[in-house]
Order: structure tokens, then C-alpha cells, then sequence
């Protein structure tokens, strides 16, 4: 008889791999969107220009209304652009109803319009108004980020908790922290691409924190800065580092936690085998079963806007003296540890997160050692993340929320994903008849 301890390690076990190919679909979902995002995106800090070489300003609608020549509908705080003619000072724009329901947005002090830069304008007017599916390619690949974020958090909690851990392959473990921290870097860089005054002031916590790091700390700070001012070398720099390097690194290392042999620990009998076959096919079939939830829950972040316009949103405009306000908050992601940055100094935050994420990966060396001092260091890594998530579920209730509407704009991604909701449905359908005619 097996002890109940190890069954329900053998459980967590197979919960564990059934993560890890989730996590994977979760990575080819944002590289297929991010390709696509790729294509109207661009990476430059210069005023968005026209044309005809004016500049384009920010507009925001006073109140919903609807345009009665083009049936087109406004929402109330929506943004828009348009050309401005700096000799006037007036906005070029049609139609002419918006001339009396719409305001030009401009700084306080000053009182001049606020000019969006390239990136900015290429992501709110190139992605999500002129794209076709722009809103759902956009959602479907922020969505895809966090799911895997949470996937891979979950990945780890499991393992730490149960010690599934020991029966895993020291490369198979070593690759799945690889591909946690390098999911929570990319996460963070495509976070500062929109380039608003939330995206800066992240830009401008990174590298503090990476400038306070010992010894190699300011040498990574100018890899990404690029020059010493905040400038467009500094934003292409991050889009490489989102778009290319780090994916590639991510791909070699899905490849290689694919290819890796996975110590399971049990005998080779045929008991053995059988069950394991049995596993994996309900494995395929319960992974298909979570697809179909994904879908919908992407479909909710596709068609989620914020509750009103948050200044934070507003583009970062090079062009004026700006100061990104030191309150931001981050994404929910990152909450934990900028929580951890405000109460200690930033260099310790920096060491401590490396020494966690190299003892993460020896722990499975510790157990050879010495099973006093695995048990101690499994205890410590376990409290350690899961104080990092308390901080994160503690610093949500000032993060701002989103709230769900269904506009018209967003009508046709509602259908497109209920026809894929739909299809995925039948497949799941299919697979469980064709292994109940395998197992008659």
C-alpha cells in the first residue's frame, strides 16, 4: 500500500506537468499575437507626426454621444487624435460635431496641448482603433502574459509545497525557474512599451534597481538605457530585448524542458506504463477542457476598459518637463516587489531576489546533502514566495481595476471567440468519444 504522502505527491505531480503545457500554449499564444502586434508598433519617443509632417494632439469626448452622419458611437472620456495646426492652435477634425463635444487635452502648468509620442499613438491609434482585431490581439496578448504569469506562480507553489520537485529531473526544475523569471522580465518590458506616465515611471524604478545592483549594477542599467538620458534608443532597446532576445531565450528553453528526460520514480511494469498512458490522455483532455475557459476569460479581458480616464494612462510627452509621479503602481504582477522596494533599500531587494532564485534552483542538490538543511531551505523559499504573494493580493486593493463593458465596437471579437469557444467545444467532445470506443 502507498502512503498517502506519496499519493498525493504523485497527483501534484501530474498537476504540475499539466502547468507546465499550459504555460506552454499560454507562450505560443503571445508569440503569435506579439507578431502581429509587431507590424503596427513603433518604437520611438518623437512626437507622433501626420503625414503631411503637423503634429497630432489628444482629444477627449465631453459625454457619450452619437455621430448621426456616420452612426458612429463616442463614449464619454473616450481618446482621440487629431492634426494640429500650431499657427491657429486649433485641432483639424471631423466631424464637426466633435468640435463642441470634445476638449483638448493639455498640461496643467503650462497649459499647452499634450503631444503623444510615436509609440504611444501607434498602440492607442495604429493597434486599437485602425488594426482589424487590434482590441482583441492586444487583449488575447496581455491576457495570455498574466495567464502564464499565474500558471508558472502556481507551478512553483505546488512543487515547493508538495516537493514534487525530487521527482523531477535537476534540468527539467532548472528550466522551469528559468522560464518563471524570464516571463516576469518580459512581462515588465512589454509593460513599458505603450509608453504612458505609468510605463515611465516603471522604466525609471528599473533602472534604479538595476543601477543599485553591486557591482555589475550600472553596467546592466546602461545596456538598457542606452544613453544617458530616457531617449528612443532607450525604447528600442526594450522592444529588442521584449521581441527578440528574451524570447529566443525562452523558445531554446521551452525546447529544452520539452526534450529532457522526467525521473518519475516508479517501477516499469506494465501497471506502471498503463497508468502513465492513462495520465497523459486525460491530461490532453483536461488541457482542452481549460482551453475553452481560457477562451472566455481572454474574451473578458478583450472587452474590459478602464472605469474613467486615469491620468497615469495619459502619453509620457518627451517634448515638456515631466516627472512621473513616485506612487505609481505597477502591474499586479509586480506589486510584491515594489512593495519590498519602498521598505528596503533597493540593492537588498536586488540580492535577495537572486540568492532566492539560485537556491530555488540547487534545491534539488540540498536533498543529496543533507535532508535537515533541505527541509530548512524548502521551508524558507516556500514562506519567502508566499509572503511575496500576500504582498502582491495586499497591494491589489489600490491597484486599479478594470470594469467589464460590452460596447459595440467590441460586438464582433464577442462573436469570433464564441465561434472558437464553439470549435474548441467539439474537439473536447470528440476526444472523450473516441477513448470511450477505445476503452469499449
Amino acid at each position: 500500500m502507498k502512503s498517502s504522502a506519496y499519493i498525493i505527491a504523485d497527483r501534484a505531480y501530474i498537476v504540475t506537468e499539466w502547468l507546465l503545457r499550459s504555460a506552454f500554449i499560454c507562450f505560443l499564444l503571445q508569440a503569435l499575437t506579439g507578431a502581429l502586434l509587431t507590424l503596427h508598433y513603433e518604437p520611438s519617443l518623437r512626437p507622433a507626426m501626420t503625414e503631411s509632417g503637423k503634429p497630432i494632439i489628444m482629444l477627449e469626448t465631453a459625454k457619450a454621444f452619437r455621430h448621426k452622419p456616420t452612426q458612429t458611437l463616442y463614449n464619454a472620456h473616450e481618446l482621440l487624435f487629431a492634426e494640429y495646426d500650431t499657427a491657429a492652435k486649433a485641432p483639424f477634425y471631423m466631424p464637426d460635431t466633435l468640435r463642441f463635444l470634445s476638449r483638448i487635452l493639455a498640461h496643467s502648468p503650462p497649459d499647452s496641448p499634450i503631444l503623444p509620442n510615436a509609440a504611444y499613438y501607434s498602440v492607442e491609434q495604429g493597434i486599437m482603433r485602425s488594426a482589424d482585431f487590434g482590441v482583441l490581439v492586444r487583449g488575447v496578448h496581455g491576457a495570455a502574459a498574466n495567464l502564464t504569469i499565474i500558471i508558472l506562480t502556481l507551478w512553483l507553489s505546488i512543487s515547493l509545497l508538495t516537493g514534487t520537485y525530487s521527482q523531477m529531473h535537476r534540468y527539467h526544475w532548472a528550466g522551469g525557474i528559468v522560464l518563471f523569471t524570464l516571463m516576469f522580465g518580459t512581462s515588465i518590458f512589454g509593460y513599458i512599451l505603450p509608453m504612458t506616465l505609468r510605463s515611465l515611471a516603471a522604466l525609471n524604478i528599473l533602472l534604479a534597481t538595476l543601477e543599485s545592483t553591486p557591482l555589475v549594477g550600472k553596467w546592466l542599467a546602461g545596456i538598457v538605457r542606452g544613453a544617458a538620458p530616457i531617449s528612443s534608443p532607450t525604447l528600442v532597446r526594450i522592444y529588442a530585448l521584449h521581441v527578440l532576445f528574451i524570447p529566443t531565450v525562452l523558445a531554446a528553453s521551452w525546447y529544452a524542458l520539452r526534450t529532457t528526460l522526467i525521473r518519475r520514480g516508479q517501477t516499469t511494469n506494465k501497471e506502471a506504463i498503463s497508468k502513465e498512458a492513462t495520465n497523459k490522455e486525460w491530461a490532453r483532455t483536461v488541457l482542452l477542457s481549460i482551453g475553452i475557459v481560457w477562451v472566455s476569460v481572454m474574451t473578458a479581458c478583450c472587452i474590459t476598459t478602464p472605469p474613467s480616464l486615469d491620468m497615469m494612462n495619459l502619453p509620457a510627452d518627451f517634448t515638456a518637463v515631466i516627472a512621473a509621479p513616485q506612487n505609481a503602481q505597477p502591474e499586479w504582477y509586480a506589486l510584491g516587489i515594489a512593495t519590498l522596494l519602498r521598505v528596503l533599500p533597493a540593492w537588498s531587494v536586488v540580492v535577495g531576489l537572486v540568492m532566492w532564485l539560485c537556491c530555488t534552483v540547487l534545491l534539488p542538490l540540498a536533498e543529496k546533502w543533507s535532508a535537515r538543511v533541505e527541509q530548512i531551505l524548502r521551508g524558507l523559499l516556500s514562506a519567502s514566495l508566499l509572503g511575496l504573494c500576500v504582498l502582491t493580493l495586499w497591494g491589489l486593493q489600490w491597484h486599479p481595476l478594470p470594469t467589464l463593458t460590452l460596447s459595440e465596437e467590441n460586438l464582433e471579437i464577442v462573436i469570433v471567440i464564441s465561434i472558437v469557444t464553439a470549435i474548441l467545444g467539439g474537439a473536447v467532445v470528440g476526444r472523450l468519444r473516441q477513448a470511450e470506443e477505445h476503452s469499449s
